[in-house]
């Protein structure tokens, strides 16, 4: 049987479907043997494959929070509802190009309701901000006597800063012109990422305890942190509470206002810009997604000072030129004078910040740095112990809670 090309496929359908075996030409001056025919199925030819016509998905947007609900859903059952009769912003609003602070009053407010959860109480912000961005921020505050100055008294500032002492997300408030309060901080690694994440979803709850703040995604540096306890339930293992930042002055009376802004440079002796685009805003009643007590792993939570046990901070220090040279130079003087209340194996270590006008000085255990602090202090006046960053709160939390499960198992 010919085909196209003169040449005779290997197989070939027969009469009854089935696929024959037909034999392949003999080559020249060779002899002719022709197999017997078989009845055995073989497989077809294989179609090329065609072009996947599949969409490939969006990227991460407001819907990437919400499970897949039934149908029909209550438009307040989920943040961001088709229906855009709750969202307060529907187009871009960039702080680079705006000429001034993107000013939005929360509507429907009412202070009875944020108390019993029976009102507009959730905020949700879809957001994105560049990789190379140094900080971004949003402030909710009442009514203030000088409409041009609402934002002097702010109840609630929300800062996170890329670059600012390793990374850190800053909630304070505000009770007059840059009288600011103590800033609640925690390390930006502890939190989902923000910064050039396209897209991003932040929510901030108002509640009688204080304002809640939730971020789309996880943690950054992987297990524990308290992790399984932070996410909220029912929204795809993709949302985490960050943030519990406790009322510091009392929220607008019935029939004052709720003002949401975003500005366009800081507000600081700096001005440095801030640097984001917020795509939608949506501002609704939802159910409170943290328990009124959450556990210590939520930055704000119990809040209360804990000192490190064995590093100090020892600030005042000599600038000089601040150039590399100095801080190296002061470094090798820090260690050598602190080399005594050090770790026989590692030894002393100094890490010099801000250009070396303050160092961190981590030494062997709780006794040596107490004895530092006292054989020390002429030398250094304004040395203290260092507070423990909110990491290595969680992780000596981690590590006494594994210290006591073994000791419950040896017990039995």
């Amino acid at each position: 049987m010919d085909v196209e090309g003169g040449e005779s496929p290997p197989y070939t359908a027969g009469m009854d479907g089935e696929s024959c075996s037909v034999a392949a030409p003999a080559p020249s001056g060779t002899d002719t043997i022709t197999p017997a025919v078989s009845t055995s199925t073989t497989m077809a030819a294989i179609p090329k494959k065609k072009k996947s016509t599949k969409k490939k998905p969006p990227p991460p947007s407001m819907g990437a929070l919400l499970p897949n609900p039934p149908a029909p859903v209550d438009k307040n059952a989920l943040l961001f509802p088709q229906d855009s009769g709750d969202l307060i912003l529907t187009s871009d609003w960039d702080s680079l190009k705006a000429a001034e602070p993107l000013t939005l009053e929360l509507a429907d407010y009412n202070p009875e309701g944020i108390l019993k959860a029976t009102s507009s109480n959730t905020l949700a912000i879809e957001f994105t901000t560049p990789g190379n961005s140094s900080r971004f921020c949003l402030s909710i505050a009442g009514d203030n006597k000088d409409k041009d100055m609402i934002f002097d008294h702010t109840l609630l500032h929300v800062n996170p800063r890329q670059f600012w002492k390793g990374g850190k997300m800053l909630l304070n408030d505000c009770q007059g012109y840059n009288t600011w309060g103590k800033a609640v901080t925690a390390d930006l690694e502890m939190f989902p990422v923000v910064f050039g994440v396209k897209r991003a979803i932040m929510v901030i709850q108002v509640r009688e305890e204080g304002f809640d703040l939730f971020l789309q995604g996880r943690e950054n540096f992987g297990e524990g942190g308290g992790r399984e306890s932070r996410m909220v339930k029912g929204y795809g293992d993709n949302l985490m509470h960050c943030f519990r930042f406790e009322h510091r002055a009392r929220l607008p009376a019935d029939g004052e206002k709720l003002w949401l802004q975003f500005l366009t440079r800081a507000d600081d002796k700096k001005g440095e810009s801030q640097n984001w685009k917020v795509h939608r805003m949506w501002w609704g009643k939802k159910e409170l997604f943290a328990d009124v007590h959450p556990d210590g792993s939520v930055p704000g939570v119990n809040l209360q000072q804990q000192l490190h046990p064995n590093k100090l901070f020892v600030s005042g220090l000599d600038k000089g030129d601040g150039s590399a040279g100095h801080m190296e130079r002061q470094q090798a003087i820090m260690e050598r004078e602190f080399q005594k209340y050090g770790n026989k194996q590692t030894g002393v270590m100094v890490s010099l910040r801000n250009g070396g006008t303050y160092a961190l000085v981590t030494l062997a255990d709780r006794e040596m740095t107490d004895l530092a602090l006292k054989e020390m202090r002429d030398k250094y006046e304004r040395m203290a112990r260092a507070d423990m960053t909110q990491r290595e709160i969680l992780e000596a939390r981690e590590v006494k809670d594994r210290e006591e499960a073994e000791l419950a198992a040896n017990s039995w």
